[in-house]
């Protein structure tokens, strides 16, 4: 009987001491010092590089993220990959550890993920930004039709910038208004942009990508419409096109055409057709002061007014609204200037027509209740136009911001009934008079819809794209100065979330997905399109390797629904959900042996 209760108490020891050795390495050296400097070996490619917590540059890598607030979530390594092999063997690392000890790892391409989605405590970060290789492609066939290839680390400036100094910059695609975001996020989940009543999103000119799934095998995958002999020529790259995947696979691209990135695969190349540039354009700024509740009411009924279904506005013609300051990142400069300015783009033969728009706007405000306006016109080119007058108002290159924001689309224009206009315009008189409140910026966007963007796919045949049909979008974003910390703004744009944004629309724009999110099918709200994105999930990755907190879940697994926010600067993603409850497991399987140790051995 001792004997028997030696056996057992000894073997109770054994396995508690192992669980709880898997617990510590898990946790602490998991993968080793070493086993990443093995690792950092096998890249090939010259701007592939390993960032692990021994470096003293780990934490600046770790963090090259735009939100400052999400700096406290931090990762046991970073893996930039400077071409398409070292991807496949950054996964194959990455999923190894995963696999072992339920190490998560995440993609990242620009950085600017609103809930910093592209990392997550404790995972591998697999970096796309140094691969920025960029080209184009002439289809003699087809009128001289031009298409980019473009690896996923190009930013919207460094696109801008490079087809402006080739001798292509007479075409483009839908780009955005911030030149620091990268493409590999932005055409997956959809785009907005000035150009989107007029051309369309930016996923509307994906005709194909190179995407690398969860076993490391690549799949080039080409629109049917598109996969014709294509002929380089640009040599200054090595860009190109070779045969496509198989038809059956045309399902991948529907679902990459839209769904956001991080679920299906890693994609490292882009092929986008473009656009011709038309010959005349014209950027005009009209700025109004803020002078009570009521004039920002006014302000948001002349919006109303103007882009209302019935009043058919012309598709050449895309405008921005804002109230708010322009935002301030890296200053202590108070106080802000609260102003309201509609930003306008105007793509059109006859320039005189814009014109006629602009004044027939001014004529509805009425001249005295218009601060300034400004116009940009056809002297310029069309990149000079966007980067000189559009980017202006960005932050430079790698400048980080205190803040959180929000996003959602407006289904019907309905959803902007008198007493939304009312509750939006006295939540925003409340914030600028509050005298506490005084360090923060409350920037309130939203963005004119339809045009040609239901036209340029019906029925979801060609993306999987959920915003589409919107009347409009809207963007909120609070920010304040690095050094006051953002416990405070992080009150604020929940405020916002909870008692602004939730009654115009319940629809999340999947390239806008924050902390403030609570359900997947806020994402995905049709369900022919959301049970179609689970089939394909399946089919490519029926292990959930690609998981993070939003990601397409295959069917079989449990769909995340978030009953409360998480705190100020913290990242709830699924990948270390899984990974702590393997851990606390394995630490009460310890206790549970060690007591049954200490049981046997009394």
């Amino acid at each position: 009987m001792q004997t028997k209760q030696q056996f057992i108490s000894f073997t109770a020891i054994a396995l508690s001491v192992a669980l709880l050795a898997r617990v510590v390495v898990s946790d602490e050296v998991i993968p080793s010092l070493d086993e990443w400097a093995s690792f950092a070996e096998t890249l090939e490619c010259e701007l592939s590089e390993v960032f692990t917590v021994n470096d003293t540059s780990f934490l600046s890598e770790n963090n090259r993220n735009y939100y400052r607030p999400f700096d406290d979530i931090v990762g046991v390594g970073v893996i930039y990959c400077g071409c398409e092999q070292d991807v496949v063997r950054a996964l194959q690392f990455a999923r190894h550890y995963q696999s072992e000890y339920e190490v998560p790892f995440s993609i990242r391409s620009g950085g600017h993920s609103n809930g910093a989605f592209s990392k997550c405590d404790g995972c591998i970060v697999i970096d796309l930004y140094r691969m920025k290789e960029q080209g184009y492609l002439v289809n003699f066939d087809k009128d001289n039709a031009v298409m980019l290839a473009v690896e996923p680390g190009v930013t919207l400036g460094e696109l801008l910038r490079g087809l402006a100094a080739s001798d292509r910059s007479d075409v483009s695609i839908p780009h955005g208004t911030c030149e620091g975001v990268g493409i590999g996020g932005f055409a997956q989940g959809g785009g907005l942009g000035y150009q989107q009543r007029t051309y369309g999103l930016t996923v509307d000119y994906v005709v194909g990508v190179r995407v690398v799934d969860c076993e490391g095998n690549i799949h080039q995958i080409i629109d049917a419409e598109y996969d014709s002999d294509l002929v380089r020529v640009n040599e200054t790259t090595n860009l190109s096109l070779t045969s496509s995947s198989s038809a059956d696979e045309s399902d991948l691209l529907w679902a990459i055409r839209g769904a956001g990135g991080g679920s299906f695969g890693i994609v490292t190349k882009f092929f986008f057709k473009t656009f011709t540039i038309a010959p005349s354009q014209l950027l005009f700024k009209i700025v109004y002061p803020i002078l009570s509740q009521q004039n920002i009411s006014h302000f948001l009924d002349l919006y109303q007014w103007y882009f209302s279904d019935e009043n058919e506005v012309p598709d050449f013609l895309t405008v921005y609204f804002r109230v708010g300051a322009d935002l301030t990142f890296n200053t202590e400069i108070f106080p802000f200037g609260y102003k309201m300015n509609l930003d306008g783009v105007c793509f059109q033969d006859d320039i005189e027509l814009c014109y006629d728009i602009l004044y027939e706007i001014l004529n509805y405000t009425e001249m005295a209740y218009v601060d300034s306006y400004s116009v940009i016109n056809s002297s310029l080119s069309y990149y000079d136009l966007f980067l000189d007058g559009v980017f202006t108002d960005v932050p430079p290159q790698g400048a980080r911001t205190m803040g959180y924001s929000r996003s959602h689309f407006i289904m019907d224009q309905a959803d902007l009934s008198p007493s939304v206009v009312s509750l939006i315009a006295s939540s925003y008189w409340a914030h600028i008079t509050d005298d506490s409140k005084a360090a923060q910026n409350l920037v309130f966007y939203m963005s004119t819809m339809r045009g040609n963007i239901p036209n340029m796919d019906a029925d979801f045949a060609k993306t999987s794209f959920e915003g589409r049909n919107a009347w409009s979008w809207v963007y909120v974003v609070a920010v304040t100065i690095p050094t006051l910390g953002s416990e405070a703004i992080y009150a604020t744009i929940s405020h916002w979330e909870e008692n602004v944004m939730s009654q115009l629309s319940d629809v999340v724009y999947v390239n806008g997905v924050d902390d403030g999110t609570s359900n997947i099918t806020q994402l995905y709200p049709t369900a022919s399109v959301y049970e179609r994105l689970r089939e394909i999930k399946s089919k490519y990755d029926q292990q959930n390797c690609f998981n993070w907190k939003w990601s397409v879940p295959p069917i079989g697994e449990p769909e995340i629904m978030i009953t409360s926010t998480s705190a100020a600067g913290t990242s709830d993603t699924s990948n270390t959900e899984s990974t702590d409850n393997v851990h606390h497991l394995q630490t009460f399987f310890c206790s549970f042996f060690v007591a049954v140790s200490i049981c046997f051995c009394i």
